[in-house]
């Protein structure tokens, strides 16, 4: 399925599951920042550009061996 985007923020989420929310995978095509000098400004066009998602991790253990504390776009 395919759909047209038109500007603005736009994320993209694949959800999939026979018994509730087993995967998801998202890309958020425009970034989540609109300022050039962020990280985070275009940081998945690379990804869009080459038709990928990122999965996105369920599991607390395994988001913590990651080393992963916590998260917040600015």
């Amino acid at each position: 399925m395919y759909r047209k985007m038109y500007g603005d923020d736009t994320l993209i989420l694949v959800l999939s599951g026979d018994k509730g929310l087993e995967s998801l995978q998202t890309i958020n095509v425009f970034g989540n920042s609109n300022k050039p000098d962020y990280p985070h400004y275009a940081n998945q066009l690379e990804l869009y550009v080459k038709k990928e998602v990122k999965t996105v991790e369920f599991d607390l253990e395994k988001i913590k061996a990651k080393g992963v504390k916590s998260y917040h776009p600015k």
